[in-house]
C-alpha cells in the first residue's frame, strides 16, 4: 500500500518516509520497537549530570539513578512529544511503541534483555534488517516550523467525517472484554526497574494542536468547532498564547474553577466519568501542587498516568523531561566553550553566515527574514522561525528574534537586544530570558552531547537538514545521529464507545465486527477510561505485524498534514476499505457505569 498514487501528496511532504517504511514491511511492532534500544556510545557526562538533577526533584533519586543507567545500557530517548498533561493520541501512543522492548521486560513469555532480540541481538538496529533514516516530531506541525500547510483533525473536503476503519479479526484465546466502567486503581510502585526517557517540547503555545491547556478527548463524530476533539481547559482563555515553559503552576483553585466550567460542555457520560477520575487521582493532589513550576508537575502527572496505563509494568518509569529546559542548562556551558559545535556556528561568522544560509526556511528554523539586515521585529505569530533562539514577553509569549549581524552582532526584537556573546548568551539562558530553538537544542543535545533522538515525521525531515547543514558548515557528524528512526507513527490503539450491539465477543486485543463502526485512536483519557494496556495487549502489540497498523495510521496523518485541495477523490476509502481488518488493540468503553 506504500506504492499507492493516493499517498503521492503524503510523500511530496516527508520525502523520506517512505523509505523508512519500507524497511518495516514483514515485521512486527515488536521487531521494530527492539531498534530504539541499540547500544552505543554514553552520552556525555555533562548531560547525564543535568537529566539527574531535572528529574531527582520531582521523580525522586531512584528514578534520576535508574534513568542514568538505562542511558548507559542505550543513548535513545524518545523526542516525539510536547509538554503538558499528554493526550493527543499519536504522541500518547508513540510512548508504548518506542518503550515496548522496556514495558515487554519482565513479563513471561516475552523478550528481556537477554533475548534474542534484546539490546546487540540479530534483530537490533544494525542487524540486517536495520532501519535506516532520521526521525521526527510526532508528525505535528513543528514549534519552530517556518510555514507549510497542516490540515487539523477536520472533516475530509467533502465535508463528511473521517472514514471507517471497521473489520473483523480472529479472537486471541485468552481474551476478555475491554470495557473498563471504573477505572483500575493505582498501581502500587515496584522498584524502579527502567525509565522510558521522554524529551519533550516546551516551547508550544498552551492552546496548540495537542492542547497543553488541559484534558483532550478524542472524538468519533466533530466537536461543535468542527475538530475530532473535545477540549477541557485548566488553564484560562487568557493564558492560551503563553507557551508552555513560561506558564504558571496549576493551583487547586484553578483545577477546581476549570471543572466548574466542564459541566457546561456537552460530554458524554463515560468521558465526564473518566475526566472527573482522571483529575482526582492524578491532578489534584497535593504532590502536584507541592511542585513550583507547571513543566514539574506535567512531568509527575504524565509518569502517574503512564503507571496507570501499564498496569502490568511497574517496574517501568515514564519519565518526560522538558527538552529546553535540559537544552539551556547544556549550552550554557557549551557557548563558552570555544571547541563546542554550537560555539563554532554561532561565533564564526563565516560558519554562522552559511548555517543561517543553508537551512533557511527549513522546517525548525528559520526563514531568510530572520537574518535580512532590515530591524523591523519579527511578526509574533509568523511562520519565520527564530534566529537560534526564543524570548517571551511579559504574559509567556513566544517571541522570535532577528540577527541583527553589525559591528557589534547581536538577537534583536524591538528593545530587546542579547549580544551574540558567549557569556551574554549564556547568562540569558540560566536567568530564563532566552529559549533554546529546536536547531540549538538538537545541536547540542544529539552532535555535542550523544543523546540518540527518536521522533515522528517531521522529524524525518528537518533533523537530517539540521544534520547536514552542520556536516557542511564544519566537515563533521557523528554516526550516532544518522540512526535515528521513526517512533511516533504507528496507531495501534483504538477505542469504540458505541457498545457491542449483540453478544459476540469481539475479544480483547482487536476487531471490530459490522456492528462497531468508525473506532478512533486512543489517547490519554480512552486509554485512561478503558483500563490501559495490560501485559496481553502489550503482547498482542509486539507479535502485530507493522503494516497491520500502517493504512490507518497513514490515514490519520493524511488527514492532518495534506491540504484538502491536494487530496484526490475518494483518498480514505481506497487507503482504507470498508471492512479492512483491524489488527491492533481495541479499547471499550461505555456509558453504563455498571
Amino acid at each position: 500500500m506504500l506504492h499507492t498514487p493516493d499517498l503521492a501528496p503524503l510523500w511530496r511532504l516527508f520525502p523520506g518516509l517512505r523509505a523508512i517504511l519500507e524497511t518495516w514491511e514483514g515485521r512486527t511492532l515488536g521487531d521494530v520497537a527492539q531498534g530504539f534500544r541499540q547500544p552505543g556510545a554514553v552520552p556525555s557526562a555533562a548531560a547525564l549530570d543535568a537529566m539527574h538533577d531535572l528529574v531527582a526533584p520531582v521523580h525522586g533519586e531512584d528514578v534520576a539513578r535508574a534513568l542514568r543507567r538505562r542511558l548507559h545500557l542505550s543513548p535513545s530517548v524518545l523526542a516525539a512529544n510536547h509538554h503538558g498533561i499528554e493526550c493527543f493520541p499519536e504522541l500518547v501512543q508513540a510512548i508504548h511503541f518506542f518503550g515496548l522492548p522496556d514495558l515487554l521486560d519482565g513479563l513471561d513469555g516475552l523478550d528481556g534483555l537477554g533475548g534474542p532480540n534484546a539490546l546487540g541481538g540479530p534483530d537490533a538496529l544494525g542487524g540486517p534488517d536495520a532501519l535506516g533514516g532520521p526521525n521526527g516530531l510526532g508528525g505535528l506541525k513543528g514549534p519552530d516550523a517556518p510555514g507549510g500547510p497542516c490540515c487539523l483533525g477536520g472533516p475530509d473536503c467533502s465535508g463528511k467525517p473521517r472514514g471507517d476503519a471497521r473489520g473483523e479479526v480472529p479472537t486471541t484465546p485468552a481474551a476478555a472484554s475491554t470495557s473498563s466502567p471504573t477505572p483500575p486503581p493505582m498501581p502500587t510502585p515496584a522498584a524502579v526497574g527502567t525509565v522510558i526517557p521522554v524529551l519533550s517540547c516546551t516551547t508550544v503555545s498552551l492552546q496548540s494542536q495537542v492542547y497543553p491547556r488541559g484534558l483532550l478527548l478524542a472524538r468519533r463524530a466533530p466537536a461543535p468547532d468542527g475538530a475530532h476533539f473535545m477540549r477541557l481547559p485548566l488553564f484560562p482563555a487568557s493564558m492560551q498564547d503563553t507557551v508552555v515553559c513560561a506558564a504558571p503552576p496549576l493551583t487547586p483553585q484553578q483545577v477546581r474553577a476549570s471543572r466548574g466550567l466542564w459541566r457546561k460542555l456537552p460530554l458524554r457520560p463515560w468521558e465526564r466519568r473518566a475526566a472527573d477520575a482522571l483529575i482526582d487521582a492524578h491532578v489534584d493532589i497535593p504532590e502536584v501542587y507541592a511542585l513550583p513550576r507547571f513543566g514539574e508537575q506535567a512531568s509527575l502527572i504524565n509518569a502517574r498516568l503512564c503507571r496507570q496505563r501499564f498496569p502490568d509494568a511497574p517496574h517501568v518509569t515514564v519519565v518526560y523531561i522538558e527538552l529546553e529546559r535540559l537544552a539551556a542548562r547544556l549550552l550554557a556551558r557549551d557557548l563558552t566553550d570555544g571547541a563546542s559545535i554550537v560555539s563554532r556556528l554561532l561565533f564564526d561568522p563565516a560558519a554562522r553566515r552559511r548555517i543561517l544560509s543553508r537551512l533557511a526556511g527549513t522546517r525548525g528554523c528559520w526563514t531568510a527574514h530572520a537574518f535580512d539586515a532590515t530591524t523591523t521585529p519579527l511578526p509574533r505569530t509568523g511562520s519565520n522561525g527564530t534566529a537560534f533562539f526564543w524570548t517571551v514577553d511579559a504574559t509567556g509569549r513566544r517571541i522570535p528574534l532577528r540577527l541583527d549581524d553589525t559591528t557589534r552582532p547581536a538577537l534583536t526584537s524591538g528593545d530587546r537586544r542579547f549580544a551574540l556573546e558567549p557569556e551574554a548568551l549564556a547568562g540569558a539562558l540560566q536567568e530564563g530570558l532566552l529559549i533554546p530553538g529546536l536547531f540549538c537544542s538538537y545541536v547540542t543535545l544529539a552532535l555535542q552531547h550523544g543523546l540518540r533522538c527518536h521522533g515522528g515525521m517531521f522529524f524525518t525531515e528537518y533533523l537530517p537538514a539540521m544534520l547536514d547543514a552542520v556536516h557542511d558548515v564544519l566537515g563533521e557528524c557523528p554516526a550516532h545521529c544518522r540512526a535515528t528512526p521513526l517512533a511516533a507513527l504507528p496507531l495501534s490503539v483504538l477505542f469504540d464507545d458505541r457498545g457491542t450491539g449483540d453478544d459476540r465477543d469481539d475479544g480483547a486485543y482487536g476487531g471490530h465486527r459490522d456492528h462497531c463502526t468508525d473506532p478512533r485512536p486512543a489517547g490519554t483519557v480512552e486509554m485512561f477510561a478503558a483500563g490501559g494496556l495490560d501485559a496481553g495487549r502489550l503482547r498482542h502489540l509486539a507479535r502485530t505485524p507493522a503494516g497491520a497498523v500502517l493504512p490507518l495510521s497513514l490515514r490519520e496523518c493524511y488527514e492532518e498534514c495534506v491540504p484538502c485541495g491536494e487530496r484526490p477523490a475518494g483518498w480514505a476509502e481506497r487507503l482504507v476499505p470498508h471492512g479492512t481488518s483491524w489488527q491492533g488493540v481495541t479499547l471499550r468503553v461505555s456509558d453504563d457505569p455498571a
